[in-house]
């Protein structure tokens, strides 16, 4: 007795075949489009590297300011901040966070070999 279940009865074509594919689950073969995956990483490495110069570029920026130390030395003080240019810092760091997350997902899974 087989214990593949039973595929129900679809229109043809991808209902059918994506009914067929879970009736058993050594059926599922799909791509994993490393290249296009790792090209996805090289474009958001380019992304996280310009994040990375424009927050060197603020940071340099402050370091010769009276008033950048406290950027510089408290993350509070920024978020607390109406000044634009801790309104710039605060933009940065959290495009830069968003991106972060996604790309060390995409890289584990892709080093994983699941993409």
């Amino acid at each position: 007795m087989s214990t593949r279940a039973r595929a129900p009865v679809c229109p043809k074509g991808y209902p059918s075949v994506a009914a067929y594919i879970a009736s058993s689950p050594e059926l599922a073969v799909f791509r994993k489009f490393r290249h296009l995956n790792a090209r996805n990483l090289l474009y958001m490495q380019t992304e996280l590297t310009m994040l990375e110069a424009e927050l060197h570029r603020l940071d340099t920026e402050d370091a010769g300011k009276s008033d950048g130390c406290d950027r510089l030395r408290s993350w509070q003080s920024v978020q607390n901040s109406t000044n634009p240019d801790d309104e710039a810092r605060k933009r940065v760091a959290v495009n830069m966070r968003s991106k972060l997350k996604e790309y060390s997902k995409i890289s584990l899974q892709f080093n994983a070999n699941d993409c």
